[in-house]
């Protein structure tokens, strides 16, 4: 008995959340927007493109001094040639393992 009760809870709980959902997709919202505010939104949105712009350039910049300097990831740095070693010597080593075992 408690077990149907409870399934019964569960069916009309997602019934109703069903329908809640449903209902809030029909809403519909009408809004007047006078042109003084379009002008503002349409002045907002020209500052925020152009501090984007902005934004992008100093990046860029700044990013070509990193790379004018040799500073990133470049086969001249020590870091990467020492990867580059390392990995060498471990496939030639797995490499004559192989050889070898046969």
């Amino acid at each position: 008995m408690a077990a149907h009760f409870s399934i019964g809870i569960l069916a009309h709980f997602s019934i109703s959340i069903y329908t809640i959902v449903k209902a809030e997709q029909n809403i519909v919202f009408r809004a007047k927007i006078s042109t003084d505010e379009l002008a503002k939104v349409h002045q907002c949105t020209v500052r925020h493109i152009k501090a984007e712009e902005d934004l992008l350039e100093r990046h860029s910049d700044k990013m070509a001094k990193h790379l004018q300097n040799n500073e990133g990831v470049w086969l001249s740095t020590s870091w990467l040639i020492f990867t580059l070693v390392v990995l060498a010597i471990s496939y030639l080593a797995v490499i004559l393992w192989a050889i070898y075992k046969r």
